[in-house]
């Protein structure tokens, strides 16, 4: 197994907001991932002075079910710090760097809402696994 030139150096949240959805009922949740719907946004910046490092944003603004309300509302919003290989070439540096830079910070903010709300009253709640390889988030 190789590791890829993109290098997670620090991640950090800059907001969490997890609160229990009063609308929410038990008996009429989503029975699948797939029937939630997600509100992501994604932000990339290059430094200024170093070409091979990047800042990408991550930020939910709400998820939603498609047939009734989840358990909880959750907003957030992670920051993280990469630098790629020197020597690594792409067409589209700036477009990978987006896709697994938010690969990486929404498996953080996965484990994160999941830690949180395995706290709460209405249990443990795990957001979808969503692709980054598409414009669908932006």
């Amino acid at each position: 197994m190789s590791l890829i030139p993109l290098q997670l150096e620090q991640s950090f949240f800059t907001k969490l907001h997890i609160d229990v959805n009063p609308e929410y009922r038990a008996d009429q949740r989503n029975a699948e991932s797939a029937e939630i719907e997600i509100a992501v946004g994604l932000n990339v910046a290059q430094h200024n002075t170093d070409p091979n490092r990047y800042q990408v944003r991550l930020i939910i603004d709400g998820i939603e079910g498609k047939e009734s309300p989840t358990p909880y509302n959750i907003s957030l919003q992670i920051v993280g710090y990469f630098v790629l290989g020197s020597e690594f070439k792409h067409d589209n540096i700036t477009k990978m760097v987006e896709a697994n830079g938010a690969f990486v910070l929404y498996a953080a903010a996965r484990e994160q809402v999941l830690t949180v709300t395995g706290r709460g009253p209405r249990g443990p709640f795990n957001l979808p696994t969503i692709n980054f390889n598409t414009n669908e988030h932006q």
